[in-house]
Formats: structure tokens, sequence, C-alpha cells
């Protein structure tokens, strides 16, 4: 247990939540009664509010606008951005594809209002920064579907995920996830983003040491294992649990693009901290849990039919809002994989860490 307690004070010392309640938000999901809430500039545009060309006012055949020429409008000070005057609706040309993986490293998280995309338009868009994802559920009933639908309705309510990264308890969790909305109740359904690297920002420098030292494993949660017996049926969820057995992941990550080092973090997921025993590690991750539950770590996003977002899975998670049962909320999502966008700690320069 001495263990674990030294991770602990280590961790909890000087982090900018300590002496903060760790009940920040309800334990059950899909509430938001409770939850601390953001400064007003987290907050964006009343719903409805248009920050971009009018679909109506698209050319057919128009090229995308330029990259180069975009107005970025941060929404915090750790974490997204609006980008003004781009139609995702076209393939993006020239370097349009390199500057905007650009803002997204930076931003971890961009959006782009009025987009309504169709699956077509979503599926190009995603596909010129990587490999589409198939979903190991889907590739285990056979489905081969990239781009899934999110159809919450009265008879089909969310399944009210925890933060999560996505699909982390895979050998090679997705690098960027490109969400779209297509039908949006008059209110509720927020989805909200949380910077590690603003996280890892925040420790001093000999908490940023121990938590590069650290692995911990992921795998499939019973809210996730749940949701696939209710829709596939048990013997999905026993292979499912067979080909994707426990992972361990590193708890920091070294950005391949920016350089630098985030907190990878996916509570519903993370199941064990590597060398602790049972106990001690669940008090570690409580304490490094608890960080996300900062509001000047997080964005949240009030969506608006034909909005889109992109962002960075290798240094955020995400929260997705439940409060709009029963009314219908649509949205289309992929991820990408393949683009080698962190590396592991061994590989790391601590000279070069140090310095950033």
């Amino acid at each position: 247990m001495e263990i674990g307690r030294k991770y602990e004070s280590a961790i909890v010392r000087s982090s900018p939540t300590s002496g903060r309640s760790s009940d920040v938000r309800p334990s059950g999901l899909g509430h938001d009664d409770g939850m601390s809430t953001p400064s007003s500039d987290v907050f964006v545009r009343p719903r409805g509010t248009s920050n971009g060309p009018s679909p109506s006012r698209r050319k057919a055949g128009v090229v995308a606008t330029s990259t180069g020429g975009l107005d970025v409008e941060r929404l915090t000070g750790s974490i997204g951005a609006v980008l003004h005057g781009l139609d995702l609706s076209v393939p993006l040309v020239g370097r349009d594809v390199e500057h905007l993986r650009e803002l997204v490293a930076e931003h971890q998280v961009v959006f782009a209002r009025d987009q309504h995309l169709d699956e077509e338009q979503h599926r190009t868009l995603a596909s010129q920064f990587g490999a589409l994802s198939i979903h190991p559920v889907g590739q285990l009933t056979g489905s081969g579907r990239a781009i899934s639908v999110i159809d919450d309705t009265a008879d089909r309510p969310p399944a009210g995920f925890d933060w999560h990264t996505d699909l982390s308890w895979t050998v090679e969790p997705p690098d960027l996830g490109f969400l779209s909305a297509v039908a949006i109740p008059p209110c509720g359904g927020d989805t909200l983003w949380a910077s590690g690297r603003a996280i890892y920002e925040r420790l001093d420098p000999a908490q940023q040491r121990l938590c590069r030292s650290l692995r911990v494993v992921h795998v499939p949660d019973d809210t996730l294992l749940n949701t696939v017996r209710r829709h596939h049926g048990e013997d999905i969820v026993r292979r499912l649990i067979a080909e994707h057995p426990p992972i361990e992941q590193p708890l920091v990550r070294l950005h391949a693009e920016t350089g630098r080092p985030a907190m990878w973090l996916s509570p519903l997921y993370a199941a064990k901290v590597v060398g602790l025993d049972d106990a001690d590690s669940r008090r570690v991750l409580r304490v490094l849990h608890r960080q996300i539950h900062d509001p000047e770590v997080q964005v949240r996003w009030r969506w608006a039919a034909g909005d889109v977002a992109i962002w960075d899975e290798t240094s955020t998670c995400h929260w997705a809002l439940t409060d709009h049962v029963p009314q219908r909320r649509t949205m289309r999502r992929c991820t990408t994989t393949g683009a080698d966008r962190s590396r592991p700690t061994d590989e790391w320069d601590e000279q070069a860490i140090q310095g950033s």
C-alpha cells in the first residue's frame, strides 16, 4: 500500500485540482446536474447561429476554401477552436490536409459550423487523414462499416459512456476522430473534450516524471460489453473479450507533430496501473482521472445540425452528455489510424522534454 500512497501523494501535491472536491459531477452517467460549469468562454454561439456559409449559398463544384486563409477562433485557453470559412463538403486541396492536421494537433479539437455532410462526404473528409478504422465489433459481426450512425431515440436511448478515448483497449488506437451532427434536439446532448496536454502541463516536473514512468492496463468495460450484448448477443461479447485481452498503454504520450507530452486518460477503459495492487491502482487512477473534471482543461460544444468536430485521439478524452433523452439526436462518426502521431516513453529524449 505504501507504493500506491507514494504515487497518490506525489500526484496530488501541488496538483491544480488538489483541495477541490472530487465529486465535481455525479457518479451516475448521462446527467449534467451538479457538474461544475465551465467559464462562459467555453460555450459557443447559441444553437442556430451560423458561423459559416449557408448550404444554400454554396456553389456546386466549388473547391474547398484554403485552410491557409481560415479565421481560427479559440474557445478556451487550453483546448478547442472554431474554424470559419471552411467548406468540408468537398475534398481539401493542396496543403489543406496538412494545415488542417496541424490545427487539430495545436488545438486538439476543432469545429466547423454549417457543413451538413452526407455519409460519403464524411468518409471522404476522414479518409484524407488516414485509414478509416473498422470498430472491433464491426469486424466480428462482419458489417465492415467504417462510418457509424449514433441514433438516440426514446426507444433506443444512449448507453451513457463515461469519459474515454476511443478504443484505447486496442493494439492500434485511433489517431483522429470525426463527428458530424445530423439531427440535434433543441437542448441537451452536448459533448465535452478534456485536454491531456493541459493536464500534463499543470503538473510540476516531479509529477510529470512520475507519470511518464507509469503504464495503464486498458480493457473493454462493462458499459461497452452490455451495449454489445444488447445489440449483438453474448457470442459477440465472448469473442470480443477473447480477441482483445487487457493491453498496457503509456500514461503519457509524446505527440509526434507538436513534440508536446500529454496525459492519455481514458477512465471508461483504464482498469489498473501496472505494478500496483488493486487498491493502490484504484487510488492512483482516481487521483489522475479527477484532473479531467477541472473546467479549465475542458471545452464543451453545443451542437447544431451540420456541425463537424475533428479531434486528436492521442491527447484528449471526451464525454457525450445524455441529457437530451427522450429527444432524438443523430450523429455520424468515424476514426482514423496509421499516422504514427505519438511515441512510447522509451523513445523519449528527456532533455528535449525538459526543454519544451
